[in-house]
């Protein structure tokens, strides 16, 4: 749609799809779902972090590399960026020691949880920056789009899947629901740095939609409670 009506390029509509799918259910999400459904409600949401990142950053890289220079490597190309990718070989790299029974030493891991910790609160930084350079009215016209399709596209199409469509169980459909609704992840500002492409909308676009996701979160999940 971006590239037919909008007049986008193939990498910028790439990278606006990511910015209307792509929840903040790492930082966000967990914490959200478990404070307000219990324990049982961290595993779908932790299922659906993994599978946001890996799913919809490797076919956002790919796509990207392929549409920024098509002539120079293709394919190649493109899986070379998703494997060097800092956003995917670590996830990887975890459920791949998950999967054996690993463990991992204790200092490891306390100096992971630690740079973990950071990783937020740093992208967040790095967006406040950037928007700071920008307008109020640049800001919200570059995203007020990308905004309202994560916020309100996203979670409809996500309940229609869930509960019309596919076999899932009801507190499962509950939780993929308000992880849809969920505003767009920072992490997404840094695909945006990496190539060049639509660092205002990007930045301005999880800015936006974070702090209107107070209400619309709120709503989504009053809804879900007479279900």
């Amino acid at each position: 749609l971006s590239y037919y009506v909008g007049g986008a390029s193939p990498a910028e509509s790439t990278l606006r799809g990511l910015n209307a799918s792509f929840a903040n259910t790492g930082y966000l999400g967990i914490p959200l779902v478990t404070v307000a459904y219990g324990e049982r409600a961290a595993l779908p949401a932790a299922l659906a972090t993994v599978a946001t990142n890996i799913v919809s950053f490797a076919l956002a890289i790919a796509c990207i590399e392929l549409f920024v220079d098509p002539r120079r490597g293709g394919v190649r190309r493109a899986l070379s960026g998703v494997v060097r990718s800092p956003l995917i070989w670590p996830i990887a790299l975890a459920i791949t020691l998950v999967a054996l029974g690993v463990r991992v030493p204790v200092p490891v891991e306390r100096f992971a949880s630690l740079l973990a910790a950071a990783a937020g609160p740093c992208a967040l930084f790095a967006i406040g920056l950037f928007v700071s350079r920008l307008s109020i009215r640049a800001g919200v016209a570059a995203s007020w789009q990308s905004a309202l399709l994560k916020l309100v596209l996203h979670p409809l199409l996500m309940a229609l899947l869930v509960f019309l469509v596919l076999p899932v169980d009801p507190f499962w459909a509950k939780i993929a629901v308000v992880c849809a609704s969920l505003p767009l992840g920072a992490t997404a500002f840094v695909l945006a740095q990496r190539y060049k492409l639509l660092e205002a909308e990007t930045s301005s676009g999880a800015a936006l939609s974070t702090a209107a996701s107070v209400l619309t979160v709120s709503l989504v999940m009053a809804l879900l409670a007479s279900r």
